[in-house]
Parts: C-alpha cells; sequence; structure tokens
C-alpha cells in the first residue's frame, strides 16, 4: 500500500509497527474527538483506505482490533449513507473471514453501536441484507464464541488483557440475538 511504498526500504521489516503506530493514531484522534465533543463526520481518503487494510486478515492483532473499533466509533456518527454502508461492509467482512472470535466479538460491538438506532435499517442494512448475514451466522458464532470462552476461562484470572476480550465476547454473544430480536421487532425481515 501507500505506506509500505512511502517507507524507505530499510524500514521495510518495521512496517507492521508502523502501521500498529498509526492505527492506534487513528483510534486516540476518534476517541478524543468524540471526548471533546468534537463533530467527526469522515476521515480524509487515506485514512479510510488504511482502515480497510487494517481490519483484513494479516494485519496484526493490535492494528486490526484499532481498526475495527475505529470504524465502529465512526460508523455511529457518520450517518452517511455511502460512507455507513462502506463502513458495515467492513465491520460484516471481518465477523465473516476473521476466523478470530475477539476480532469478530469487536466487529460486532461496532455493528451494534452503528446501527443501534434506526435510521439506518432501510438505507444500510437492508440493501446489505445485513440481518440475514447476522442470522446466518449466529449459530456458528455462538458455538465458537462458547469454545473460547471455556478455553480462556483460567487465562482470564491472571490475564487483564485475556479478562478484557473475554468480557467483549461474552458482550457481543449475548446481544447478537438481542439485536436481530429488536430489528426484527422494528419491522426487518430475515
Amino acid at each position: 500500500g501507500p505506506l509500505q511504498a512511502a517507507l524507505p526500504a530499510e524500514y521495510a521489516p518495521h512496517t507492521a509497527a508502523v502501521e500498529e503506530a498509526l492505527s492506534g493514531l487513528v483510534a486516540a484522534y476518534v476517541r478524543r474527538c468524540a471526548a471533546m465533543g468534537i463533530e467527526l463526520a469522515s476521515l480524509p481518503e487515506q485514512a479510510q483506505e488504511a482502515l480497510a487494510r487494517w481490519v483484513q486478515v494479516g494485519a496484526s492483532e493490535a492494528t486490526r482490533s484499532n481498526a475495527v473499533w475505529s470504524l465502529g466509533a465512526l460508523g455511529k456518527v457518520d450517518r452517511d449513507t455511502v460512507r455507513n454502508t462502506a463502513i458495515g461492509g467492513l465491520l460484516m467482512h471481518v465477523v465473516a473471514t476473521s476466523g478470530d472470535v475477539v476480532a469478530a466479538s469487536e466487529a460486532l460491538g461496532g455493528i451494534y453501536d452503528c446501527y443501534a438506532e434506526d435510521d439506518l435499517n432501510d438505507s444500510v442494512l437492508a440493501p446489505m441484507a445485513m440481518l440475514q448475514q447476522l442470522s446466518a451466522g449466529k449459530a456458528a458464532f455462538l458455538a465458537a464464541s462458547k469454545d473460547w470462552l471455556a478455553k480462556a476461562k483460567g487465562a482470564a484470572k491472571g490475564d487483564p488483557e485475556v479478562k478484557r476480550q473475554a468480557a467483549m465476547v461474552r458482550e457481543a454473544r449475548a446481544n447478537l440475538p438481542r439485536f436481530i430480536e429488536y430489528k426484527v421487532q422494528m419491522g426487518m425481515s430475515l
């Protein structure tokens, strides 16, 4: 990508570390804007392209986590149909392709945040068939997250990061059926 092209060749082995740092800066910027009440309609195109790249399989866990969090926060405030469709598509891509329960849980949390309100049901969620995709993957996610939580139980007691991840997985697991049910009650079809 553009980042690799901009770095001198001797820095190529450090690209992952640079991307992790940059994704952290984007997440910090989005958090700071929210904390200060600064309206953040969208990010510059290069930052949007970087976020799209950073949510793909192959990015470091920290880079991906920062990017997923940023997308969820942006989708919550950016109600433009085109941009929000792109954000929703990226979050759904993580849920569908990551194979990582923690990454999928982070992306589900972003989806819940972006689409808690009903203003984009008809213009974004329905055309993307998001509810149908979430419903189709629900059983697999619930089973995988149950297995992940069972395996992480011992580690969560001594490792604060695993404890944080377990809480996030439990929340995503509990909210997936609720989110689907709520959207159906609001008139969306499966």
